[in-house]
Order: structure tokens, then sequence, then C-alpha cells
């Protein structure tokens, strides 16, 4: 006799029929999907007030274009409030690029 198949999904999906997740989910997931990519190498839990820091930013560009303009890295207390500090530069990453590599 042969045996049933048995299908398997996560609980991500409100409906799986029509692929609709769920609205936490989707919300958790909807900025990390996009095709731009943007990683601070960063693991520190506390940082020196007003010490002079770089931080290593890699980008990604899983997109058929080129993508320019510029980052912007706004660090706010977890308390809230104003920002600590901002500082921007500019980036230009190639169509489907391999990860590119900057400081700011």
């Amino acid at each position: 006799m042969a045996k049933a198949r048995t299908f398997f999904t996560c609980d991500n999906f409100r409906d799986v029929r029509r692929l609709e997740f769920q609205p936490h989910f989707e919300d958790y997931m909807g900025e990390a999907i996009k095709p731009i990519g943007v990683y601070i190498h960063f693991w520190q839990v506390r940082l020196e007030a007003g010490a002079k820091r770089t931080f290593r930013i890699m980008m990604v560009n899983d997109t058929q274009k080129r993508v320019s303009g510029k980052l912007t890295l706004t660090l706010e207390p977890a308390a809230g409030g104003e920002p600590a500090a901002r500082s921007r530069t500019g980036f230009d990453v190639p169509a489907s690029a391999k990860p590119i590599m900057t400081s700011i």
C-alpha cells in the first residue's frame, strides 16, 4: 500500500494557498527580504559616550540596476530622545554585485 504524502509548512503563513503571511511575520521580515541589504559589523552592547567610532558596513544589491545614494547611520538612546550621533556617506553598488564594504 502506498504511503500517503504529508506536507508541512511553518506557522508564518495565514493562508498557505495564497502565500499570505501572518501580519507579525511580514512586519518582522519586511526589511530582511528587501533587495538592497545593509549590514553593520557591530556587536557591542554599549558605547562609551563621546568616543570616536568607525563602523564597517557591507551593502548588497540583489537587483538588475545600479543603486547609489546616501546612507545615514543614526545612534539613538535606548530610552528615547534625541539621536546621540549621526553620520552620512555616499554609496554606489553595481547591479547584482558581490557585497561591497565601506566605513562610516
